[in-house]
């Protein structure tokens, strides 16, 4: 049996061979654990990114073997329809709680609205968290796994030897969170910081200087292996199409740029899909060209169908990129729709920023070009349009990447290995 791989027939253990000096080379057993509580921050279900990578790592941390519990926050939807939201098809069991359904919280809110110049910051995450965490029934092999500092933080001090987690996707936000960061970096049952790049990782070791680097695993985000159509409904006939797949709002690039590539390309059909109703307002006030079409959101179920008709697709993140409206992520970041495009197989023209730089490559996964320069963005996908091999060999390269290095299995397969190599 080699290391790396949870063998189903070995119970909660997992052999990995180890090589020594001299040729000489033998087996340790490691104990493994078999459940995995997961506690985020996101609405289900909900628009909004986050909700989706959790989505889709519980779904991933169930094929790695494991029983998994999500716990987050309640939207506008019944139970039951969470996971056809997300098209998520593994088993595990979904606990969605609401600020609301504690009188303090409530108390809070009241006083927000009708006393002027209330605050009440992150006090009602933080009760919340109480609340969940204590109806969270774990065994002593049991772990936890979070994207929600607070209640991470309840977790960790209600169960203090139960390993648990944590994954980031920006720094710490003021002197609570940091305060937050590392009071669960000093408890016994921390194993490691996941982020999502390696610039966010040098800017964590940065700010919090109680972090040792080899606490900080970079663990790009991903996408889903399967799924995806590679051309069997593919309409041939008409014009060229470039999509877009994810948010509108500034720092995404559609109102600053791509507005502009569609009128310079009359002859291409350039597909919008996402948005909210209020940013899919604000693109259409700015008038839209007439080979541009707004398809508005779509579930994670109707993108591999609508994927499949494009030709080439289009990340035209900005130099400052934001994500709610709130702070900007652009040296940081790692998009989700980046990695759907790669396993959607896909020839992708994207903003040469940095960080971007750790997952494709230039002329081998992708075409990096100037986020601000409407020229380079019509040149590129131009040259898609005149060059079959290239646009072929991009996608097929891409998706190769994808699912050899970035695809949510693999992702949970790493993260559960940090688990594992402990006593």
């Amino acid at each position: 049996m080699k290391g790396g791989s949870i063998p189903r027939d070995e119970g909660c253990f997992l052999w990995e061979l180890v090589d020594l000096s001299a040729g000489l080379k033998f087996y340790r057993k490691f104990k493994i654990v078999k459940k995995i509580f997961y506690l985020s921050e996101s609405i289900f279900p909900s628009k909004s990114a986050n909700s989706v990578h959790v989505m889709k790592m519980c779904g991933a941390f169930v094929r790695q073997g494991f029983d998994v519990e999500l716990f987050g926050y309640k939207g506008n939807a019944d139970l039951g329809e969470v996971k056809d939201f997300y098209n998520v098809k593994s088993s595990f069991k979904i606990f969605l709680f609401s600020t609301a359904d504690i009188f303090v919280n409530r108390l809070l809110i009241f006083c927000r609205r009708w006393v002027p110049g209330f605050r009440y910051g992150s006090i009602p995450n933080f009760l919340t968290g109480v609340r969940v965490v204590s109806e969270m029934k774990l065994g002593c092999d049991d772990v936890c796994y979070g994207r929600n500092l607070f209640w991470l933080c309840e977790f960790a001090r209600r169960y203090p030897n139960n390993q648990f987690v944590l994954e980031v996707h920006r720094p710490p936000s003021g002197v609570l969170e940091l305060l937050c960061l590392k009071y669960l970096v000093s408890r016994k049952g921390f194993k490691s910081c996941v982020v999502i790049s390696s610039k966010l990782k040098a800017l964590m070791l940065d700010q919090c200087s109680f972090l040792r680097g080899g606490s900080v695993q970079v663990l790009h985000d991903g996408a889903d292996e399967t799924g995806w159509l590679f051309g069997q409904h593919r309409e041939r006939l008409g014009a060229f199409k470039v999509g877009y797949v994810g948010h509108l709002y500034k720092g995404r690039g559609v109102q600053e740029v791509l507005i502009h590539v569609a009128r310079e390309l009359s002859e291409v059909e350039f597909h919008i899909v996402g948005g909210t109703p209020d940013d899919l307002s604000v693109v259409l006030k700015r008038g839209i060209p007439a080979n541009m079409i707004i398809h508005g959101f779509k579930r994670q179920a109707e993108l591999p169908k609508l994927m499949e008709c494009f030709d080439a697709v289009v990340a035209p993140y900005q130099d400052v990129t934001t994500v709610n409206n709130e702070g900007n992520t652009s040296p940081f970041m790692s998009p989700l729709k980046i990695f759907e495009y790669m396993a959607a197989q896909k020839a992708i023209v994207v903003s040469d920023l940095p960080v971007l730089h750790e997952v494709v490559t230039h002329n081998k996964e992708c075409l990096f070009v100037n986020p601000e320069n409407v020229s380079e963005w019509v040149e590129a996908i131009k040259k898609l349009i005149f060059d079959d091999d290239m646009r072929r060999d991009l996608g097929v390269n891409a998706r190769k990447r994808l699912v050899s290095q970035y695809s949510w299995d693999v992702r949970a397969g790493h993260i559960s290995r940090l688990y594992e190599y402990n006593s």
